[in-house]
């Protein structure tokens, strides 16, 4: 049982560990839509991160 449970947690940790390391891909073209906005309301959008893509090496910087 003890062996089993050791097992158990081994797999469970590999299985996190290549779950955090994954990839995220964008699922758009990188626009942002604003569902239910109010008229005559004011929003602010902030550029967190940025970006540009080399195509000759693949990488980003």
């Amino acid at each position: 049982m003890r062996k089993l449970k050791k097992l158990a947690s081994l797999l469970l940790a590999l299985v996190m560990c290549f779950g955090l390391t994954s990839t995220a891909f964008a699922a758009n073209d990188g626009s942002i839509t604003i569902s239910n906005a109010t008229e005559g309301e004011t929003y602010t959008i902030y550029k967190m991160l940025d970006m540009t893509y080399d195509s000759n090496t693949g990488a980003y910087a």
